[in-house]
This record gives C-alpha cells, structure tokens and sequence, in this order.
C-alpha cells in the first residue's frame, strides 16, 4: 500500500546525503505547478450596514464553521460574521478576540473566546468546531482554544457580515459550513486552499469568486445567497475586491523534499524519522509523530543507535515519512438513539431491567451500569432520548444502586436493588418523586452511602446487610396504586416483606416458598399476583392489614415465567414465558389462557432477527436474580404495552393489536466486536450481527445499519464471558466460519459454521490450548488459515514461535481442512525487553500474530508490567529470520506520571491496570489499541498507526481525563478490547469493542491515505 513514486539522485560522501523521493500520486492540473496566484476574489463590508443574505441554515449538533477574515479599524464587539438579524447566537469579534456568543449562556455570553489577538489589515484564518458538548478554535490551522460548554443548543443562520452583534468590518472570504465536527488534520490540511465542492458534510461553501448580485453556494446544498436585500443594488451591498487571502485549488505536488543535511515541508504535517541499516533493519529511531508547520528543518543523525551505542562503519539511510491522515470517529453501531453524543444517548452497562409508566414518561432501570446512575427515564413521545433524573444526574452518578426492579404508585417510582461493592452486600429501596425528580423522603427511611461509588441517597428504605451471601437481595417488588402497601420479595429468605409505601415502615413478614415476581391487577387497585415455588403463579387477595389471602387461582399450563405484567383494563395478566420464548396472556378472573404473541421457540429455529421473535431468557440464565439477564412487560393506559427482548438488547413497544409501535435498541457491554473483511457489511457484536450501509452516514436511525441476526443460541458450553463471536470470516467456499472460544479454562477452541437457516453449527473441530488456561494461542485468519503463538522456556531466555496451517479445502460436511501445521518465525533466547506477547490474565485482548503486505511478521506485547515488559511493545521481523527487524514503542518508566506521550512510547505508569488491546494488520499498516484501564484513574481509548518499517504515522482517540464531564463523549469507550479493520476504496474502517460508553459497536473512519509520503536518504558512516 505504498503511495508513491521514487526520483533518485546519487551522491556520496562521509555523512552526506543521498535523496530518494515519494511524491503524491495526485497530479497537478496540467499546465500549472501552482496556481495560488491566480485572481480570487472576496467581499469588503463597511461595518455600518453591509451584508449578505443567504437561505437560512439551522445547525443543531455537531458542525465547524470556518472562514478568512480581514478586519478594518477599531476591532470592537460589534464586527459581527455571521448570525441572524438582530438576535440569537453569532460569531463575533470582541476587542481583537473572535468569540462565538450565545446570550445568556457562558461567561458573558461566550461559549468560546480566543486566547489569541487579531490586529486591523491582517488575513487569518478562523474555524470553530463542536462536538458533543466541546468546542475548539483554529486560528491559522493552529489550535487556539478548547472548552467544554453545557451548550448544545441550535445555531440559526440567516446572514454573512451580520448578527446580533452588529455589522462586520472588513473582509471575508471562503466561509464553508459543515454538519459535522471537523478534525484537526482536516482543519490544518485545508485551511489555505480551495477545497471539494462535494466534501463529506460540507452544507455551504462561499468563495465570493463571482461576480455580481448573487453570491454562489459551491456546496448546492444551502442555496445561493444576495448582496444585501435586495436584488436590486443598494446601499447595504457588500464590495467585491481581490484583495484576498492566498488561496491554492488543488494539493500540493508533494508534502517534504529532502536536501543535505535538511528536509523542507510545503505544508504542515506530520513527520517521523529513523535510521535504517542496509538490509532493512531499524537502527534508530529518531522521532515520531511530530507535527510540524511548513518551513525547513534539520536533519541530523549522531551515529548512534537506540542503545546510545555508537553504530559500526558502513551504508545506512535515514527514512522521513511525513503524512496528513485523517481519522474520525462516525459513532456506534447497534445504538439507535438519534444522538452520537451527550446525555440523551441511551446506554448502559447491563440491560433494561425495568420499566414504570408515570405520566408520560417511562423510568427505567439497568442493573449494573459501571461509573453511571442505572437509572433514568424517557418521554414516551420521544423514547430512544435518555433523560437523567434530575437527583440522580447531580448527586448519585457513581456505582450507586445496582437497580433489579422498579414498581410506581403513579407519585413515586419504587427502585430496588443492591450495592454489590464493599465487603458486605446491601440490599435497599429508594424512591423517586416524579413530579420534580427529587428523592422520597421516607420518614422511616435512612440516608445510604455505597461502598465504591460514595454516593449517597438520602432516604433508603428495606436496608438489609449480608456479609457473604446474597440472600438479603430483593426478587420481585409491587405497589398498590391507591393502597399504603409496597410488597418485597426475597426468594432466598422465603419471605415476601409488606412495607408502608410512605413512610417506608415494615409492616409484616410473610413466608412463602421462593418468592419473586409480583404484579397487581385492574391498574394497581386490585389483586397481588406471585411467583413463587419455581413457576408457580398464583393471584392473592391483599386484605387491609397488608396480609394476603390466597384466591386459589393459578395460571393454567407449563410456563417458564421470567416476567408479569397487568394490563389496566384489569382483565389481562400476562407472562413472558421462556419455555416458548413468547407473551402469554390469561384472565385476572380464573387463570385461564386467553393467546399468545410471538414466533414459538424463538431463536432455536434459525438466527434471524425479527420484530415478532423473541429471545426472553436463555437456558444459561435461569434461576439467576442476580446478574442475569431480565426481563419485563409493561403496560400503558391505552393497552399497548412494552416489553424487553432481553438477548437482543431491544426493548419493544407493541399496540394492543401487537402491532410494533417503537423501540429502544442499544448494546451495553459489548467485549467482542469484530467486522468480516471479506464481506464488510457484516459486523458483529458478541453475537449481535448487523448489516451496514457505507453510502449513509452513520446514526441511530437513519438505515445506516441494521439488526439482522443474533447467533447465540447453540453456544452452549461455548458462551465465554470475553470471546464470543471474535473471528468472523467469509471463506472461498461462500460460507462463513468462526472461531468460537469455550466457557472453561481448559476447553478446547471449536470452529462454528455460521448457518442463516439453523444458526451456529459445531463442526467438531477443535483446537487444543497449548499455553495457560484462558490463553488464546489459535487464530483463525481470513484467509481460512490457523494461525499458532506459542511460548517456551524461562524468563530471559524465551523461545516465541509463530506457525501456520494452510486451508486446504472443505470436506463432505462444508468444515474446513487444514495442511500440516508449519513454523513460519521462530525467535530465540528473548529477554524481558523484547516485544513477543506474553501469556496473562487478559487474554481477552489478544494481538493478532499477522503478516503485513510486505512480508514483516507483526508482535505486540499489551500488558503492563507485572505482566509484560519495560521496554518494547512492537516489533517486527521477516518469516525465516532470526532477528527483530525493528522495534518501537518503548516503554515509560513505570513511575511516569505526564501526559500520554503522543510520540510512540507505550505508558506502563500513570496509575494504568490494563494497557495494551488488540492489534490489526492490514496491507503496510499496523492499528494498535490502548484502553488504559485506571489510567490516571480513568481510562483512554487511543490507537497507534504504524507502518510495517517500525515508524509511527498517527495517533488518535480519546482520554477520559479529557473528557471526564461529558456525558457519553465523542470518541469515547470503556475497555475496547477486540477490534478489527477493513478497507473499502482508500478509506480504512476500524471496529472496536465498547464496555458501556456508546452502547455498540464503534466506527472510526482513517481517510486521506494518499498523502503518506516516504523519502530516503543515504549516510556513510567511516570510522574515524
């Protein structure tokens, strides 16, 4: 994947240089090197009542506004760019300083203010870029300013030269309008030359080049804008002049040219260097990823290698490499939330558990929602935008309440769960008031602090410790609508407690066999439904002391209840039953079957996803009221209801005819992601498969993907916690395979056919662990070959082989064979400071021993080090040697606690648990993930891109310590342990996991590959 073509000129002699370059394949417009100095144009405004109308332009998420400005005589506050008419938020000078400002949000009104002054007569260069909650200025494709801001309101605009400000001064020229957030290297690359009219996300560019009245809209998406207000020429008419910035309409030929003992750069971009002996070897490397502008630079070479050891006499050549890469994180897949960014991206860590109905809006509840409140709520108008309740947002936002139930009277909403990190385990209740979000004070209730979190919730009620077990934990909760009664099962304690829903007061214990679910009949008023004894459910009426009298009414049949629901009609009790993965319903009044909704037997048939099959519960789950996956059905006044399709991370909404209304789809923990390079419309996470479209942008809902299949059915035995569906691939024969890892330590790994009509098929073969348990020391590769790592010997004196097992073919059955398992490198006598991969706990997070397009054997060791090592973490070789080629990322010192160094070395300090995540090989190129578990007591998601020669072209991503009050940041994903990168034309996708902090699979899209430029330069080295 090398772009480039050489040009070489020959010359010798002691530290000398010898320049070999690779230009652009992007050839310049024939007849022309540069046509920067051709007549532009641009408009003068005069500060008292010139401007420019254009069709209005409303920008409600993301977006970068970027434009030239020159401004005229005293820079006050009322040189106003662009805005609308008198009102409203505009971009704006205030003494010298370019600001955007909203009214009665910021300080002052400014959202952003620049650091840096501008003078009257001089041309810069002004971008503003939001995402999410962030907004970043760019003066002269530099970065002046950053702040996060609570503004995310829409930005109207309706006229150039004009706002709520005043009328601007001076002169403008190529003002583009994006809906999207613009990266830096795009920002820096294209600031000072005409760009696209066709560039992704481009919504209105004006280059003021023509002539007359009308004023062009390049993009053709906005509309043409008018001089003024008129079509006839008046007084408010801005100028045309050609007094412009410099401005060029196509790249330049090339980015660097080497000469002696320097290199020139035409345009700002990032470089890296290393001396490399003549057969390849990486000597030393002398920078990495150091951005730079324009201008000439030296380039100097001490003799010396990585060591500091003086290198023997002899032919070396230094390597520049210089690139404008461009990476941009597009969002999740599996979330269709309508928002990438900010609060009201519904996600979780854990499933929906729950759902209580008040007044409009449904409060929901999550389990487990690591470092987030597990609860919030939706306006039932509007249900895939979360909402935080306004108490827990603000005050309980850590590892709070691990919420199992919710039940409402319809003025307080009843959540029950536990906190499951201190020593002891506390069960408790709390309550939400509906009407401002405030906690329920509980006049028998008591203040509650967890144990991790430190979160406290000021009135908890049913407060009950257990210092091992889980008995205490709650099973099931019901509330009378107009009664004082809340009831609590306990089915480990036998017990169903009968609280008063006011004051918090236990008012009686009542023995029963393994209690659990509860409902209550005709809308809260009626009487109390409960299983209990395994399956059993029975209607009990609730007398006026809170005691309950058996009716002797049952649900008839078998049912394998994991849910109740009672419709408001108070004539409907209905079950979701995981025998036949369907909803039941029966009559309140005998206990008789009335129907059932959904396909019979759900998944066991084949893998499809659909609206009217579902998969409540699985086998591997049953029986478990902690931690496993739950379900609900909840009913609305009008008799449609709501329900949670648990194992396809979709809660459902139904009319009473079972007709599907909505529904809300995200994917909490998400450990294996991965994307089918031979077909890559398939993506995959654990074993949701969706079907992606490339032509859309991605979001929630606009078809850019969707749900297609879910492969987890015949995964018995084989459903392990970290790898589920991992190594996903098309193969010749047009069908596809995968490489599925067991839920023992010792298990062998087991091919899987992925079947479409039956689902995951076990082909029997198995791959027998050769390294420690949990160690994953197989891979199958898209080309339908197994890849083998293995390790032998002591500390110090390690053997690392890489072997590899040709596909063969397919027998009778469609299972794949294999060749005889070949050793393809093998390297010897490997201390602790080399960069082999090291068995360990995480093997969940396995670098993929692959071969690049040139041959080079890729390794990357991702642990810290009481695991890994303190020096390299990258390396390559070539198959047959015995000898790393070259080696990067060295290690900081453990005790390092500066910023994450973005020039190449791996941080093994700052607090980090777990580093390194998956690494990816894919034509010349190496992607490397860093997670950084508790780095800096946060954590990072970072990715590396290095060329297969050892130097680094690019860092991206985001740190948590960056973004550690936002909600749900771009870029932004907990523990991405699994990933996987295809190419579809010059454009790399990358796919990785995501704990909870998107709810899917993210996407990242790495463009602009055609500027990677590689330039050679040769030195003799003589003994002196």
């Amino acid at each position: 994947m090398r772009k480039a073509i050489c040009l070489l000129i020959s010359i010798c002699f002691c530290s000398s240089f010898f320049a070999q370059n690779f230009h652009y394949t992007l050839d310049p417009p024939q007849g022309a090197v540069n046509n920067c100095d051709v007549n532009l144009g641009g408009v003068q405004f005069d500060g008292v009542n010139d401007w420019i109308d254009i069709p209005d332009i409303t920008l409600t998420a993301d977006f970068t506004i970027e434009f030239w400005a020159k401004l005229e005589g005293e820079i006050t506050n009322d040189d106003a760019v662009l805005g609308q008419i008198g009102k409203g938020p505009d971009i704006n000078f205030d003494w010298k300083k370019v600001r955007i400002y909203v009214p009665n949000e910021g300080s002052a009104g400014r959202v952003i203010y620049a650091n840096t002054t501008v003078n009257p007569g001089e041309w810069n260069h002004f971008a503003f870029v939001r995402k999410g909650r962030s907004i970043r200025l760019y003066i002269n494709g530099i970065e002046d300013k950053i702040t996060t801001s609570y503004w995310t309101g829409n930005y109207s605009i309706q006229a150039l030269g004009r706002g709520n400000a005043g009328f601007f001064g001076g002169c403008l020229d190529e003002l583009r309008i994006w809906n999207k957030a613009r990266s830096f290297e795009e920002i820096a690359d294209n600031y000072k030359q005409e760009i696209s009219t066709n560039s992704q996300g481009l919504i209105a560019y004006y280059d003021f080049n023509a002539t007359g009245k009308e004023v062009i809209d390049l993009s053709g998406k906005t509309g043409n804008g008018m001089l003024g207000a008129a079509l006839a020429s008046g007084n408010d008419d801005p100028v045309r002049n050609n007094d412009v910035p410099e401005i060029c309409n196509y790249l330049p030929q090339s980015l660097s040219t080497l000469e002696k003992n320097s290199y020139v750069l035409s345009r700002a971009t990032t470089t890296s260097a290393g001396v490399y002996a003549e057969d390849g070897t990486l000597v030393r490397t002398l920078w990495n990823n150091k951005f730079q502008q324009a201008g000439t630079y030296p380039l100097n070479w001490d003799n010396k290698d990585d060591a500091g050891n003086t290198v023997n006499s002899g032919s070396y050549y230094i390597k520049l490499l210089s690139n404008n890469l461009i990476a941009e994180w597009e969002g999740p897949i599996g979330n269709n939330s309508p928002y990438l960014t900010g609060e009201g991206v519904q996600t979780s860590y854990e499933q929906l558990r729950s759902m209580s109905i008040v007044n409009g809006y449904a409060y929901l509840a999550a389990g487990f929602n690591e470092g987030k409140a597990a609860q919030w709520k939706v306006d039932l108008n509007n249900p895939n935008v979360r909402i935080p309740i306004k108490i827990l947002k603000e005050g309980v936002f850590g590892n709070g309440q691990e919420t199992e139930y919710s039940t409402t009277d319809g003025k307080t909403v009843y959540y029950g769960g536990y906190d499951d990190w201190g020593r002891d385990k506390v069960s408790f209740i709390i309550g939400i008031n509906p009407a401002d979000d405030s906690f329920h004070n509980f006049s028998n209730g008591r203040p509650y602090t967890t144990a991790a979190g430190g979160d406290t919730y000021t009135s908890a009620i049913a407060v009950m410790t257990d210092e091992v077990k889980y008995d205490k934990f709650i099973s099931g909760m019901a509330v009378q609508r107009d009664g004082d009664f809340l009831f609590v099962s306990y089915i480990n304690l036998n017990e169903l407690r009968v609280y008063h829903k006011t004051t918090g007061s236990l008012l009686r214990t009542i023995t029963i066999e393994k209690p659990s679910l509860t409902a209550i009949d005709s809308h809260g008023n009626g009487d109390l439904w409960l299983k209990y004894d395994g399956n059993k459910v029975e209607k009990f009426r609730i007398n006026g002391d809170g005691s309950i009298t058996s009716t002797g009414v049952k649900l008839e049949g078998n049912n394998k209840v994991h849910a109740l629901g009672a419709d408001h009609s108070g004539k409907v009790i209905a079950i979701v039953d995981g025998m036949t993965q369907t909803i039941k319903r029966f009559s309140v009044t005998d206990g008789s079957f009335l129907n059932s909704f959904g396909q019979k037997g759900g998944y066991a048939t084949n893998p499809t996803v659909l609206d009217n099959k579902f998969y409540f519960s699985d086998h591997r789950d049953d029986g478990k009221f902690l931690r496993g996956a739950k379900t609900f059905i909840t009913y609305e006044a009008d008799g449609s209801y709501w329900v949670g399709d648990t194992y396809n991370r979709r809660v459902l909404h139904f009319s009473a005819a079972d007709k599907l209304l909505d529904k809300i789809e995200y994917q909490g923990e998400v450990r294996s992601a991965t994307v089918d390079p031979n077909d890559p419309t398939r993506v995959f996470a654990d074993y949701m498969e969706f079907e992606v479209d490339y032509s859309k942008k991605l979001g929630g809902d606009n078809g850019s993907w969707k749900t297609v299949r879910n492969w987890r059915y015949h995964t018995d035995g084989f459903d392990n916690w970290y790898y589920k569906l991992r190594f996903v691939y098309t193969l010749p024969n047009g069908r596809t395979y995968a490489q599925i890892n067991p839920s023992k330590a010792d298990d062998p790994f087991v091919i899987f056919e992925l079947d479409p009509n039956y689902g995951l098929r076990n082909t029997g073969i198995k791959f027998p662990k050769g390294g420690n348990p949990w160690v994953l020391d197989w891979f199958l590769k898209a080309d339908g070959s197994m890849r083998k790592y293995t390790l032998s010997g002591e500390e110090n004196a390690r053997t690392v082989t890489w072997a590899e097992a040709p596909l063969t073919g397919f027998d009778a059955n469609n299972n794949p064979q294999w060749g005889s398992l070949k050793t393809i490198a093998q390297l010897k006598n490997q201390d602790k400071l080399q960069p082999y991969h090291r068995y360990g706990i995480f093997q969940n997070t396995p670098p993929i021993p692959d071969l690049s397009e040139n041959n080079i054997l890729v390794s990357y060791e991702n642990h810290h080090p009481g695991l890994g090592t303190t020096g390299y973490h990258l390396g390559g070789l070539k198959p047959g040697t015995d000898k790393w080629l070259w080696r990067a990322m060295p290690s900081t010192p453990e005790d390092y606690t500066g910023p994450f160094p973005t020039d190449g070395r791996y941080d093994i300090g700052n607090g980090v648990h777990y580093p390194g995540g998956p690494a990816i090989v894919i034509d010349d190129l190496i992607f490397a993930g860093y997670h950084g578990e508790l780095w800096k007591n946060s954590t990072v998601n970072m990715w590396y891109i290095y060329r297969d020669d050892g130097l680094m072209l690019k860092l991206f991503g985001v740190k948590g310590t960056d973004v550690a009050n936002e909600s749900t940041p771009y870029g932004s994903a907990g523990n991405a342990l699994s990933a996987n990168v295809v190419k579809i034309g010059e454009v790399y996708y990358l796919y990785h996991a995501d704990e909870n902090a998107h709810g899917g699979v993210n996407r990242w899209r790495i463009s602009n590959v055609e500027s990677i430029q590689e330039q050679q330069v040769k030195v003799e080295v003589k003994e002196m």
